[in-house]
């Protein structure tokens, strides 16, 4: 049973981060410029020199977290730590759709994606520990719980790591399968619209029921099945504790519910592989016409 034990120590050393270079109004000239698509001005910084910065944040994340002993709260499996940060197409699509949004305060801009085969109370584990760790360093962190609640399907946690002098960067969090199911949904986006990642719906009503399907496959297949895997794994606790024969008794029971979990995760597996290649896969490349739902008020963008 894993050691669910939050305590910063178990981690690397304390990061750092770079500073920025430059000053909020420089960067938030250049979003601007990247929002209406102008030149950038004169003594402002361009995309590629800021990203270069973002970049070098983002390493100095990426390190810590790869540098850190995650063995007590997941064992020994090694997770996947990716750094990543958005185009200057997505970037300005973001600015576009959000505009009272200002470049030195967006949060996702760059960051890396934590993903392990783990289960919900390690995941909330892991984020614990790379919160501690960085208060510990003077780092303060916001935690966004996108588990629930209307985000597309998208389910992860995000650390907002808020450095003084620096911007914010995000740390995404993710099981295996919140992970397996962005990538789906980031396909899906590729070939319909990236436009559902802010609730736009495609006009063709078959590709409107496949996104829908798509969402579905998280809330009520993946989200149920992470549900049921804590609750299995606090029960089992639970029975390790009592004392024989009572603990015989119930070993019966244990074992049953064991192996109809191990058969719901199977059929979410073959389900989420029949969504990939039965339906998302098969979709034709082309422009497709969206319904822009923002007409109806601002939407919450799908940072996955």
């Amino acid at each position: 049973m894993a050691n669910l034990s939050t305590d910063a120590s178990a981690l690397a050393p304390t990061p750092r981060y770079t500073p920025c270079p430059w000053s909020k109004a420089k960067l938030k000239a250049l979003g601007k410029s990247i929002r209406d698509s102008t030149e950038v001005p004169a003594e402002v910084p361009t995309y590629v020199e800021v990203m270069a910065w973002y970049n070098r944040l983002v390493g100095e994340a990426q390190q810590f977290l790869i540098a850190s002993d995650w063995e007590p709260l997941l064992g020994p499996q090694q997770p996947s730590i990716t750094g990543r940060f958005k185009t200057e197409e997505t970037l300005r699509d973001k600015l576009r759709r959000q505009p009272n949004y200002k470049l030195p305060s967006i949060q996702d801009v760059a960051g890396v994606r934590f993903e392990a085969d783990m289960r919900l109370d390690q995941q909330d584990a892991v984020v614990q520990s790379i919160v501690a760790h960085n208060r510990d360093g003077g780092v303060p962190a916001d935690v966004l719980d996108r588990r629930s609640g209307d985000h597309a399907g998208y389910r992860a946690v995000h650390v907002v790591l808020r450095p003084p002098g620096a911007c914010p960067i995000e740390i995404q969090v993710r099981t295996s399968l919140q992970g397996r199911w962005a990538n789906l949904y980031e396909t899906l986006a590729d070939k319909v619209g990236r436009g559902i990642r802010y609730g736009d719906v495609p006009q063709d009503e078959l590709l409107a029921r496949i996104v829908q399907l798509v969402k579905q496959t998280s809330v009520d297949w993946i989200a149920p099945y992470e549900a049921q895997q804590v609750e299995l794994f606090t029960y089992m606790g639970r029975v390790e504790q009592l004392q024989n024969p009572v603990k015989d008794e119930v070993a019966a029971d244990l074992m049953r519910i064991e192996r109809t979990l191990e058969e719901l995760g199977a059929k979410v597996e073959r389900h989420l592989e029949w969504v990939r290649q039965g339906l998302v896969e098969a979709i034709p490349s082309r422009d497709w016409s969206m319904v822009d739902k923002h007409t109806k008020g601002p939407a919450t963008c799908l940072d996955s």
